[in-house]
């Protein structure tokens, strides 16, 4: 019997299965493994350059990546090497598909062995976990530890210093291989764990700002045996098996009841503040004899939950939750861009810039942060960001939900040239329409025929356009917009802007348009 489990772009996969109670780690380098490893991997990803290149021919990268596997000849493809710069300097390599690929196999096969061992109250990289959930459980601890806020309490924030670049390879390693599992799956995580990205990296940054970030925050060191990429599934997996013994440690040994966990960021929560303090040097005790690691001391502090718990972008308090400052900064330094951008003035004329790329990469930035906001008490905020920026108010609007919908229409289907001039004069009735079209400005329909006597521009009656029509060269734009606005007109114009490949792979005409206003 045959078991269709999914399609790449060229042909349907099919699977051998010998019967429905088959497992599925007969083979753990099995093509069908591989395969799924694969759909969880291009989630969300199909648009990356290297994904889009593996997916054009993924039945024989699958294959090939198969027998590698099999065969042990597998071994990690070149890295890119980029720095982020916010908050702070971080080093970043990011793998390649095929080897993303690879660590879904792996984290799905150690999930299984792992997910009844960790904490509950551990949220990163983990199935229904998450920043969220984190975030809501955190408000519940406080509010049973204060009995909604009618008795004092307090928190202890802790976080480890240069986590992923301290975490020992070693000490990791025997982590993993001392719970029973697959020898092939042994090799896999000693490969994984043990490749070192500096020896094979393509660098997507400068040299200069690779060269600004501290010797102690970069894998270009001395130590080989020290350090885990940052952003890789693995990393974030394998932090959680290396702190795993600690998160026990501190429920079972210091009998924490309120704690979590998210990567190293650490909330421990109790009625008495000496206690806290108490738990301070076993804390640090079992971090350095157990795991290499040392307590970021400059951010570690012990503080009444009353003062709000500044925990994975939010301020949490019993009776409200907030959104952190550096959040609303951020997301008011990013709206202050997009405004120089959409909007400016000529001549005392505001200028209304509608480039649907640009807006596009608004409306998925702004949705990302309405969706933060909307796990906070933050209507308040919503409004007070729409008023500071009302330029936004132009292109969106507000569902019951707080999440963003478009005023403006994408034009991503249009069939020819009267189908975009048609869907403008629709968006724009009542104003005068300059409609680019390569080195002039026409008028069309009704429109020619009104604007013709304003500008004295003489009419044009040929036999291959949809409709008569009159027009200028472009050099005199603003003369005529001037004339039109002076006769107590406003004015809309559309500046052909080439092709829009993010939207329609057809050649085809595309346009943005400037609405211009006294």
């Amino acid at each position: 019997m045959a078991k269709l489990i999914g399609t790449t772009c060229s042909t349907t996969i099919m699977f051998a299965q010998s019967g429905p109670s088959r497992k599925m780690n007969m083979s753990v380098f099995s093509l069908e493994n591989i395969y799924r490893a694969y759909l969880d991997c291009r989630k969300n990803k199909r648009n990356k350059h290297d994904a889009l290149e593996f997916e054009f021919d993924a039945d024989e990268n699958l294959f090939k990546l198969c027998c590698d596997l099999q065969n042990r000849t597998y071994h990690p493809s070149t890295s890119v090497c980029f720095i982020n710069k916010k908050p702070k300097l971080r080093e970043i390599f990011a793998a390649h598909f095929q080897d993303r690929v690879v660590h879904h196999l792996l984290v799905r096969y150690l999930e299984k062995i792992w997910e009844p061992i960790f904490i509950f109250d551990s949220y990163a990289s983990r199935q229904n976990k998450g920043t969220h959930l984190a975030v809501k459980r955190l408000k519940k601890f406080t509010q049973k530890v204060t009995n909604n806020s009618s008795i004092p309490a307090y928190y202890m924030h802790l976080d480890i210093k240069n986590f992923f670049l301290s975490i020992d390879k070693r000490v990791l390693f025997e982590l993993i291989t001392n719970r029973k599992m697959h020898k092939n799956m042994k090799w896999l995580t000693h490969v994984l764990i043990f490749h070192d990205p500096t020896k094979d990296y393509e660098l997507k940054t400068s040299r200069s700002l690779l060269n600004k970030v501290p010797a102690q925050k970069s894998l270009f060191g001395d130590e080989d045996e020290k350090g885990l990429p940052i952003g890789n599934l693995t990393s974030q997996f394998f932090a959680n098996v290396y702190l795993n013994g600690f998160d026990q440690f501190i429920k079972h040994e210091l009998k924490c009841r309120f704690y979590m966990r998210y990567v190293d960021d650490f909330i421990l929560i109790h009625k008495n503040k000496e206690i806290l303090n108490s738990w301070k040097k076993p804390i640090k005790g079992y971090l350095k004899n157990y795991l290499n690691l040392k307590i970021n001391e400059s951010v570690t502090k012990i503080q009444p939950i009353s003062n709000g718990i500044d925990f994975l972008g939010y301020i949490v308090r019993p009776k409200y939750t907030l959104v952190r400052r550096r959040v609303i900064n951020n997301l008011k330094e990013k709206l202050y861009k997009y405004k120089k951008i959409l909007i400016s003035n000529h001549d005392n004329i505001k200028k209304i810039s509608y480039n649907y790329e640009i807006l596009e990469n608004l409306y998925m930035s702004m949705n990302s942060y309405l969706s933060h906001m909307s796990h906070a008490n933050s209507n308040n905020l919503i409004k007070s960001i729409f008023t500071d920026y009302p330029f936004l108010l132009y292109y969106f609007g507000l569902n019951k939900n707080n999440k963003l919908k478009r005023l403006y229409v994408p034009p991503r289907n249009f069939r020819n040239l009267r189908s975009q001039y048609y869907y403008f004069l629709k968006q724009n009735i009542g104003n005068i329409i300059f409609f680019q079209i390569g080195c002039f400005y026409e008028f069309f329909q009704y429109q020619a025929e009104f604007v013709s006597d304003i500008l004295n521009l003489k009419m044009i009656n040929p036999k291959y356009s949809f409709s008569n029509r009159c027009g200028f060269g472009v050099k005199a734009l603003y003369k005529y917009v001037d004339m039109v606005i002076k006769s107590g007109f406003s004015v809309v114009i559309i500046n052909q802007t080439g092709y829009y490949n993010n939207y329609i792979a057809e050649r085809k005409i595309h346009l943005r348009y400037i609405v211009e206003e006294k």
